[in-house]
């Protein structure tokens, strides 16, 4: 099995105002990371091992979303450059300024994507977090609240450092509740579903003094999903046909549970609508 290491390489930025160049003004602020979205392999690019560096450029608006993104030099694998140009236009940054008033500008970027030899071992994970709930069950409600913040952040970190696709939902289906996961378990191996580790928190500790911070966590990682979901493209039928079920089945999900969510997460369309890119 190959390991992955993903990342980005180097940022360049390149300032644009009044049609000239300006980041050398002494009342230029330039435009700062505020978010960056989760960046997968692409289920195709992984199966093919292809490796590479697409360069893009990235517009920021004054309002700090990127407003489009272009190849600015290939990685002569378009898979890669796909993957790039719909990763980069997911960041959102603080506006570069004159004077203190927001602009556009731009940034080129390199975004690496490339096999490792260096392993992250998931196994730690499940036999980490599968001892932390056996914690809770003798723990005092002190240490219980302690105990529940640490399984938090280790799905956190889970999330941020797995990134093998063909095993992602395999080991989060070690950690879950078999009755959460075996309403899943059919739509297993296509399509990361992180979103469901901050679904079995809320079933596991509904009286959790902070639900609202996971049922934030949780959106964003639904966000993730959705977005690597649409965006994995495919010549087959079979694949594409896969995606609109489970695209159904996470709006339905989002339906029944949290439909305050359903407009942020874009599922108020036809889920026809929603097919590849």
């Amino acid at each position: 099995m190959k390991y992955l290491s993903l990342f980005i390489l180097s940022l360049t930025l390149f300032i644009m105002g009044c049609g000239h160049y300006i980041e050398n003004s002494e009342n230029y602020t330039p435009p700062s990371l505020k978010s960056e979205p989760r960046l997968f392999y692409p289920m195709e690019a992984l199966e093919k091992s292809y490796s590479g560096t697409p360069k893009v450029i990235i517009y920021i608006s004054k309002n700090g979303s990127v407003e489009r993104s272009t190849i600015l030099k290939s990685s002569g694998i378009g898979i890669l450059d796909s993957a790039a140009v719909e990763y980069s236009k997911n960041f959102i940054f603080n506006p570069a300024r004159i004077n203190g008033e927001p602009i556009n500008s731009r940034m080129a970027l390199e975004i690496k994507f490339e096999f490792s030899n260096q392993k992250w071992d998931a196994n730690d994970y499940v036999e980490d977090v599968t001892d932390l709930y056996n914690q809770i069950a003798k723990a005092s409600p002190n240490d219980r609240i302690a105990i529940e913040k640490e399984i938090l952040k280790m799905h956190d970190y889970f999330i941020s450092k797995m990134r093998d696709m063909f095993n992602y939902n395999h080991v989060i289906g070690l950690v879950i509740e078999p009755g959460l996961y075996n309403e899943w378990k059919n739509d297993w191996n296509s399509w990361p579903l992180s979103f469901l580790l901050f679904q079995d928190f809320i079933q596991r500790f509904p009286d959790f003094n902070n639900l609202d911070l996971i049922k934030e966590e949780l959106k964003n990682s639904l966000k993730s999903d959705i977005q690597y979901i649409k965006s994995t493209h495919s010549n087959s039928r079979v694949t594409n046909l896969e995606k609109e079920i489970i695209l159904s089945k996470i709006k339905k999900f989002v339906e029944t549970k949290y439909p305050d969510m359903i407009n942020e997460l874009g599922l108020d369309t036809k889920i026809d609508s929603l097919s590849v890119f």
